[in-house]
């Protein structure tokens, strides 16, 4: 889904009757495209960054664990 928004964020979404090259000369809405863009790249990276730090987390508080059960076998 976000491959396909980012793929069409350049594609401004109007009727084939109205003149695109009138609006992409808009430098507001190019801008504006430019800007949208820019916004959601960095929240999935910011997103992916957030979401690996929790996996990386979650792993290593699961190797502590497994090496308390480990320590705790061994001196039975």
């Amino acid at each position: 889904m976000i491959k396909f928004i980012l793929e069409n964020l350049e594609k401004p979404v109007i009727s084939e009757d109205e003149k695109m090259s009138d609006l992409l000369k808009e430098k507001d809405y190019t801008n504006w495209l430019r800007d949208l863009k820019k916004k959601l790249r960095e929240n999935q990276l910011k997103a992916a960054v957030k979401a690996n730090s929790k996996l990386f987390n979650f792993y290593w508080e699961l190797g502590k664990e497994i090496v308390e059960k480990q320590k705790s076998k061994m001196g039975r």
